[in-house]
């Protein structure tokens, strides 16, 4: 089996200028799967009022772009929309890094070419998938497409070969093709990973620290099986310690079989 698996990304400025949480998330299914993901995504989207080019950020906005008459409408199109994403893929994956971490004890101090964040999350996602299958006894391989990254991104598929000769045999035999980016707007799947990484970050941002429970959205996003793995303080000093060589992270399982929770 080949799985495709989508990525987004997720920030949001602290105040400072600085993205605090960094996330980057999204789904794995088969190509199958995603042809009639983005049919009912169409059709949600052509439904009154249009969202053509959705974005979570945007959409949130009650006088955005989308012209909702209130909440209510939003809302319910957020639903339609969450509900078109559970309905079709098949596993999920995120990471997560607080950039004032990074910042304190990353920065500066990896080599120039991957001294970035998404670089770290980036791997974290694709390695932390291959363990996921493995663990899970789950056959396939995956081929990933991320959203449009610029530089970084072009440095992080230049590392995918390397990578891939590195790893042990139960990882590799999981990786599929190299990595591929391309735009939001043209890639319907992607929009699906907008809308977890997003929601990821909100929570994390601005609910957590409130003391605020997962929204229902989030909560049946999250029952989807699949990976979290946070970036830890002491993960990012082993990075840097090992000249950005040893890549961990602190990973919570959720197991297809029976949805329990395993962390790892």
């Amino acid at each position: 089996m080949v799985l495709c698996g989508f990525v987004d990304d997720s920030r949001t400025s602290d105040g400072s200028g600085k993205a605090n949480p960094f996330v980057l998330g999204g789904f794995l299914a088969t190509a199958d799967d995603w042809i009639q993901f983005s049919d009912e995504w169409e059709d949600a989207r052509d439904r009154e009022p249009k969202t053509p080019d959705w974005h979570m950020a945007e959409a949130f906005r009650i006088k955005g772009r989308y012209y909702w008459k209130d909440e209510g409408q939003r809302d319910t199109r957020i639903r339609e929309l969450v509900s078109v994403i559970t309905n079709h893929v098949r596993y999920r994956v995120d990471a997560v890094m607080s950039a004032g971490n990074y910042d304190l004890i990353g920065r500066g101090k990896l080599p120039r070419k991957i001294d970035d964040p998404y670089f770290i999350c980036y791997y974290t996602v694709v390695l932390g998938i291959c363990d996921y299958l493995d663990k899970s006894n789950i056959d396939g391989k995956v081929d990933w497409v991320f959203d449009e990254q610029g530089p970084i991104g072009v440095e992080c598929v230049r590392w995918f070969e390397w990578v891939r000769q590195n790893v042990p045999e139960n990882v590799r035999r999981r990786l599929g093709s190299s990595p591929i980016f391309q735009h939001d707007r043209d890639v319907l799947p992607l929009k699906a990973a907008d809308v977890y990484a997003w929601q990821i970050r909100r929570h994390l941002a601005i609910e957590q620290p409130q003391g605020i429970a997962h929204n229902d959205n989030m909560e049946a996003l999250l029952r989807v099986p699949g990976i979290s793995c946070y970036v830890r303080p002491e993960d990012l000093k082993g990075l840097v310690s090992s000249g950005g060589i040893m890549l961990k992270a602190n990973c919570l399982h959720r197991n297809p079989a029976n949805s329990g929770l395993m962390a790892l």
